[in-house]
């Protein structure tokens, strides 16, 4: 079976997938769905623009920040320094992904 989509690691792995199906005549999203995570290709004149996961960067560095500061002057850090860390996402539709063909 043909490859129907792509889920990459970040919008900029996502542009670089949408380039190579072009190379090998694939149109994105009529061919392949190609999807990124941050929603950083709107910065960028790309198109088709990415569909992508978002998320509020501000307060994941606030979190990440604040748990640093708490775990100050620890000298064992619990679970060898790994904390799971929830954020809300959302997805943000663009032109990169389309039903898949039946």
């Amino acid at each position: 079976p043909e490859l129907t989509a792509v889920v990459c690691y970040n919008d900029f792995h996502a542009m670089g997938a949408v380039l190579g199906a072009r190379e090998v005549g694939r149109n994105c999203p009529k061919d392949i769905s190609i999807t990124g995570f941050d929603d950083l290709s709107s910065e960028y004149d790309f198109n088709p623009a990415i569909t992508s996961i978002s998320f509020d960067r501000n307060a994941m560095g606030r979190m990440a920040v604040d748990w640093v500061i708490e775990r100050r002057g620890t000298k064992s850090p619990g679970n060898n320094g790994k904390q799971r860390l929830m954020i809300n996402t959302d997805i943000a539709e663009h032109g990169s992904v389309s039903s898949a063909p039946v």
